[in-house]
């Protein structure tokens, strides 16, 4: 009982919590959604609220740095999404990745 009722208490927190929006590199950069805990770690490091199924088997949520929310390297942040999407296309031209990610020769 009383880990449906926590459950449930981190899903509303979840849902109700400040985006933050992070700048990644996968097969090239974009811009992942997050939500934001309200809190830092002590080096300073935002902390989001992650979800998780466990692969179906059941579902959980929990804080953790911003860098753990992808596989992909993640390269900053910023709570405003715009912001964050100039800054991914900027990295794509930089870079020179086009639209799906292969490199312009």
């Amino acid at each position: 009982m009383f880990d449906k009722i926590k459950f449930k208490y981190l899903e509303k927190k979840y849902q109700k919590a400040k985006k933050v929006y992070i700048v990644c590199l996968w097969a090239r950069y974009g811009v992942l959604e997050a939500r934001f805990s309200g809190k830092f770690d002590k080096d300073n490091n935002l902390l989001t609220i992650q979800y998780s199924d466990h692969n179906g088997e059941y579902e959980s949520y929990f804080i953790a740095p911003w860098y753990y929310e992808t596989t992909g390297a993640t390269i900053a942040y910023s709570f405003n999404e715009q912001d964050a999407q100039i800054l991914a296309n900027k990295l794509n031209q930089l870079y020179g990745y086009n639209y799906i990610g292969i490199k312009n020769e």
